[in-house]
């Protein structure tokens, strides 16, 4: 038996993909390249007990090379990665455990309703749909935390449903698992277009340690799925979830001793799912699933995979995934992630993600890229470059890494509308960031040194093949400097255009405290990005080609998170009714960084809020 230990982290992979596979990868125990594999049997682990969570005795001593990547997690895995090994740090933040007023900058104009709060649980990355046949019906999903947990699960997966138009919702309705160990995250719905079913897409994480053959070697196994449950009755009731994407088990050996690592099966996940259905209603019967496929192991190549039923997602009767797309690991590292799938009239089909271009990720310019079935996925068209952008977001909300996690927001939204044409929103940064100072690394790039990380962009295709697309134009209209990102889309049934977006226009002028204060000393992470707004604009055909003056949804402004506020916000509409959701820290008073701690839960509990919206404001 021969065991290579690996002292150095990564040693000779440019940080680019290591930055890359960070991000990316929602799999918080992956393969180191160089490490000696050895032969091992199914039986000399039969006798031991597994655990969701590694020992006690050994927490806070995971692998460097897992320490890692989950350090630049994005998604509620990034949170399950913590607790499963009871880590005390990740994303370059301490987990142990002041800031100006709220920027009230404008009046109230509409009345926001809580769907997620409650006073234990940490809620956050929603999504909503809107049913197309009952204007009132909605239905919600968010994730929902307890942040006190011992064993797995930590992280759920609910959904929410209202049939008054979003004024009141129901108690929490949480999904159904594989395993009752199981955690989950990235939980997304989709309404069928003729009303009849409602879909919920979400994550399936499976983690497991036993000792192998004794302690302190321990065998991991996880495997990350993508589930699909349905209702039929407006969000009421749920099925038991069908595999969408089935992901391949991934094991590997550890010892806490003196640090060898060895695999045994490199396997793959499945990452940031989205689910679409078409917006032709005689298409009731399709509906689609899209993911990032990561391999974990040699150059952790990522994949855009693609599902499809048309039998209502029907267990069983999915297609084979096919791969739209593949990373790169060489010359730089490629990273392909965030996709969405939409469907149009008849049997078109377009999914839409980014791609970090060849200048590599997490700096200089990326990429969206579009490709499009005109049968349902049975047959594609090569994919097609949508937009070339500069510049990148930084992987935290800035400035020097303050805030929550931001590289999600270049990650773009796509609708078709009635006509058959094709629109996208995402985000880019209008200044290129250079990276930060000490203690980041100064080959670092995933970091800024000012305020402003972000412009919400739009691109469309007139229509079928979608091969060319417009220059992308900006929808805000604040330059004030500050952050927007995560924007959604969706569209109304006569055409109107509407998108929400995280928004940091209205927060206090704060000058911005040093990295020492925030990162090392616990002090504060003051900055005019430390507070935000959801706001909206809208784009009516036949009254111009601009985009609308841009209106303040919430009539609270929140205070940003530390570490992980949701990737993504989202919108949903029908014939009458526009509404969003988010997620909100109104209740939060103070920051949580000060005095050279963390307070929690004030740093991290998170609820979701919604509202309906009106053009030109007004409560609903």
């Amino acid at each position: 038996m021969t065991n290579n230990k690996t002292l150095t982290l990564f040693p000779s992979m440019p940080k680019a993909k290591k930055l890359g596979a960070a991000f990316g990868i929602c799999a918080f125990l992956l393969i180191v390249i160089w490490a000696v594999p050895y032969h091992v049997t199914a039986t000399q682990a039969k006798s031991k007990v597994a655990t969701t969570v590694v020992p006690a005795k050994y927490a806070d001593r995971a692998p460097n090379r897992v320490k890692d990547r989950i350090s630049h997690l994005s998604g509620g895995a990034m949170r399950v990665a913590a607790k499963r090994w009871g880590l005390t740090e990740f994303m370059g933040k301490k987990l142990t455990g002041t800031g100006g007023a709220p920027g009230h900058a404008q009046a109230k104009k509409l009345t926001d309703v809580g769907i997620g709060v409650d006073p234990v649980k940490f809620e956050d990355e929603p999504s909503v749909a809107a049913n197309p046949k009952n204007e009132k019906n909605l239905v919600a999903g968010s994730h929902s935390s307890d942040p006190n947990a011992t064993e797995a699960p930590f992280i759920r997966c609910v959904a929410y449903n209202t049939f008054d138009g979003g004024k009141t919702w129901s108690p929490p309705i949480p999904m159904v698992q594989l395993t009752p160990t199981s955690d989950c995250s990235d939980p997304v719905l989709s309404f069928a277009p003729d009303g009849s079913r409602v879909y919920y897409a979400y994550m399936d994480i499976k983690f497991t340690s036993v000792p192998f053959p004794a302690d302190p070697v321990f065998l991991f196994t996880e495997k990350f799925d993508i589930l699909v449950s349905f209702s039929d009755d407006g969000g009421v009731t749920w099925s038991a979830p069908v595999v969408a994407l089935d992901a391949d088990s991934t094991k590997f050996t550890f010892d806490f001793s003196d640090g060898a690592f060895a695999i045994i099966d490199p396997g793959f996940d499945y990452d940031k799912p989205w689910i679409g259905t078409h917006v032709d209603a005689t298409q009731s019967n399709y509906v689609y699933v899209t993911a990032t496929r990561f391999d974990n192991f040699g150059d952790f190549l990522s994949h855009i995979a693609f599902a499809g039923s048309s039998a209502k997602g029907a267990s069983g009767l999915w297609d084979v995934p096919a791969i739209l797309e593949d990373g790169a690991a060489s010359p730089t590292f490629v990273l392909v992630q965030g996709s969405r799938p939409t469907g149009g009239l008849g049997g078109e089909v377009l999914v839409a993600w980014f791609h970090s271009g060849s200048d590599g990720f997490a700096q200089g310019a990326f990429e969206i890229h579009a490709r499009r079935s005109p049968d349902h996925g049975a047959t594609w068209d090569p994919v097609t470059v949508a937009s070339f952008d500069g510049f990148e977001v930084p992987l935290a909300l800035g400035p020097f890494f303050f805030y929550y996690s931001w590289g999600g927001s270049m990650f773009p939204d796509v609708e078709i509308d009635r006509s058959g044409g094709a629109h996208i929103v995402y985000t880019h940064d209008p200044e290129e960031n250079g990276g930060c100072p000490p203690p980041f690394p100064a080959d670092f790039q995933g970091c800024s040194t000012t305020p402003e990380d972000g412009d919400i962009r739009y691109i469309s295709s007139a229509g079928p093949p979608y091969a060319f697309w417009s220059a992308p134009v900006t929808v805000n209209d604040d330059h004030s400097g500050r952050a927007q990102g995560y924007a959604a889309l969706k569209i109304q049934h006569d055409g109107t255009l509407n998108v929400i977006w995280d928004d940091h226009r209205l927060s206090p002028d704060l000058p911005t405290s040093t990295v020492e204060n925030c990162q090392t000393l616990l002090l504060n992470c003051d900055s005019p990005n430390l507070y935000y707004d959801i706001f909206y604009s809208r784009k009516v055909p036949g009254q111009g080609a601009g985009w609308s003056k841009n209106i303040r949804v919430t009539d609270t402004s929140s205070i940003s998170q530390f570490a992980f506020q949701g990737d993504y916000i989202d919108l949903a509409a029908n014939s009458t009714r526009l509404f969003g959701i988010w997620t909100d820290r109104r209740h939060q008073t103070i920051f949580g960084v000060h005095d050279g701690i963390i307070d929690f839960p004030a740093a991290f509990d998170n609820n979701v809020f919604g509202s309906r919206i009106i053009a030109g404001g007004g409560a609903p």
